[in-house]
């Protein structure tokens, strides 16, 4: 049997951890890691697949054929296309997923099944995304738990005599989640939870992205409309850099160079400084959007903010000092920083991993109970929403309820399911339908359907409908069966052909070259015939040996290309 590892599967970077001597460890790499943290970041060349921190840095100099942030494209149809191919979003999430998997079994030997987190605000269809695109990495997938009830469960392991109401605040690159839960003996019993899948630190560099282009706009003669795509993400990048800054100093440089070339003929460069004043105005609405998504939670789950004991900040966003800031005027000192704000979503699942396969003692007792996100429900006549399962339900949850025939004669029910708080159908999100035949001819409202909601930990429902009159069953597992088994496996095999073709570039050798190659393609344009000829000539010679494991060549050959690169103007 296989290992179960735990996986943070994020907007913008992802984590990988398991269970080692009854603790939650995270898996790093550094060809592919910042850390141990990978970037969820995919370059899809026409001969290769490149993840994680190389694939960052092709963002720059190839954003064309890059990717990043497909978490927020999840459960929808949206295409992604790359080099005139269209690749779905849990496709590129399979790929992500593939690597962290690989990147497990080089420490800890062959893994089968995972732990992947989500947002608790995602619903059935993204949920149902997630799984699939594990299923295309080749990962059975053992739970889907929500991110803040994940690094909850991380904390409470490590604090498992403790009694404490617990406020996470989860700020990650591209979601905010916020869950109110309790632990005490041994249990943590999440209240509620209430979160926004369209708010996160991605929003807070794009805002800071946003007064960059709006600077250069006023004080050069450049044309932002007219900016390369290359040039665009480096302005991106420098606004991550930025806001990571002004987390830790009350101001940080901005610096863009060779924006252009002015009536002079000298370079268009732009330095100014941006304080964390100024960046915490740009973005003050969206930490007020949080504050009022805090005060959602709290007040769906029944517990008051004085009567909160601990808040986790979780997610990497979640170090701006605006935040903790916002959250001292309710909390003060109950601001706790003891766990990874990076990691605890990651170690979390592998706590939930190691629960099932029992290398975590059963004498640790940790016990977690999660609630619905959302409320579930079918369609009756006039587009009217009926609830069955109401949001913040503790699951898993059974529930049913009995409905008449609307019509005389009616033989027929189509069933139709959805999601959300809205009083009509049409406001609400719909998950799916199936139909109930061979109803008894009768006058309206004489026959009866008992419908049957079955909610599990994943997130996953199953609906059943019952003619109570005649006993005739019929039920449908919604939003899982969006891709049938023929589409994974296709999907599936797409990724590994792909991934079967790096050679030289998946090489440990190939770190020794990549600075200078990378080099080599920013200034290709300037090249002359003769030296790019040359240049051609010594990358080649590079990939053999590198297939040749022959490292002092290699290492000759990258300081030849080091100095025809730097008398290049």
């Amino acid at each position: 049997m296989g290992n179960i590892i735990g996986i943070d599967l994020g907007t913008t970077t992802s984590e990988v951890a398991y269970i080692k001597d009854g603790q939650p460890v995270i898996i790093g790499n550094e060809k592919y890691c910042d850390g141990n943290i990978m970037p969820s970041v995919v370059t899809i060349k026409k001969d290769e697949i490149i993840v994680g921190k190389k694939a960052k840095r092709q963002m720059l100099i190839r954003p064309e054929i890059t990717v990043s942030e497909v978490k927020r494209l999840m459960g929808t149809n949206e295409k992604i296309i790359i080099n005139e191919k269209e690749y779905l979003p849990q496709q590129i999430s399979a790929i992500i997923l593939k690597e962290l998997k690989e990147m497990a079994e080089e420490q800890i030997g062959k893994v089968d099944e995972a732990v992947i987190t989500v947002p608790a605000n995602f619903n059935d269809i993204q949920r149902a995304a997630t799984k699939e695109a594990a299923q295309i990495a080749g990962l059975k997938v053992e739970r889907i738990i929500n991110e803040p009830t994940s690094a909850a469960m991380y904390y409470g392991l490590e604090n498992i005599g403790k009694e404490a109401k617990i406020l996470v605040y989860d700020l990650g690159g591209g979601t905010f989640d916020c869950t109110v839960l309790e632990l005490f003996s041994g249990i943590m019993d999440v209240k509620a939870s209430r979160g926004d899948n369209l708010l996160g630190g991605k929003d807070f560099d794009n805002r800071i992205e946003e007064y960059i282009l709006e600077y250069i706009s006023k004080n050069t003669e450049v044309n932002i409309e007219k900016l390369s795509k290359k040039k665009k993400s480096e302005i991106k990048e420098t606004a991550e850099e930025a806001k990571k800054d002004l987390s830790v100093s009350h101001s940080t440089d901005i610096i863009i160079n060779n924006l252009g070339i002015d009536k002079e003929g000298e370079s268009i460069d732009v330095e100014f400084e941006l304080s964390r004043d100024t960046f915490n105005n740009l973005t003050k609405d969206l930490i007020e959007r949080t504050e009022v998504i805090v005060g959602e939670t709290l007040l769906a789950s029944g517990i008051t903010g004085k009567d909160i004991d601990i808040v986790l900040l979780v997610g990497g966003s979640s170090r701006m000092v605006a935040v903790s800031d916002m959250l001292k005027k309710s909390f003060g000192a109950k601001i706790i920083s003891s766990i990874n704000a990076d990691e605890a979503v990651a170690l979390g699942a592998a706590v939930q991993a190691g629960i099932k396969n029992s290398k975590i003692s059963s004498e640790s007792g940790l016990i977690v109970t999660d609630v619905c996100s959302y409320t579930l429900g079918v369609a009756v006549e006039e587009n009217e929403f009926s609830p069955i399962i109401k949001r913040d339900m503790k699951l898993p949850i059974v529930k049913s309820e009995i409905y008449v025939t609307s019509s005389d004669d009616q033989e027929r029910v189509n069933i139709r399911v959805y999601q959300g708080e809205e009083k009509l159908t049409d406001d609400n999100m719909f998950v799916g339908n199936f139909v109930i035949d061979g109803i008894p001819k009768k006058k309206a409202g004489e026959e009866k359907v008992e419908v049957t909601f079955e909610y599990d930990l994943n997130g996953m429902l199953d609906v059943s409908v019952e003619v109570l009159s005649t006993g005739q069953k019929k039920h449908k597992l919604m939003a899982v069966e969006r891709l049938n088994e023929k589409d994974i496996e296709d999907l599936s095999k797409d990724i590994n052909i792909k991934q079967k073709n790096l050679t030289w570039k998946d090489s440990e050798l190939y770190n020794i070259v990549s600075v200078s190659i990378s080099v080599a393609k920013d200034k290709f344009e300037k090249m002359d015939s003769k030296t790019l000829e040359d240049v051609n000539s010594i990358i080649s010679e590079m990939k053999t040996a590198i297939e040749n494991k022959d490292k002092d060549k290699v290492t000759k050959l990258d300081d030849t290309l080091t100095d025809i690169l730097f008398d290049i103007d």
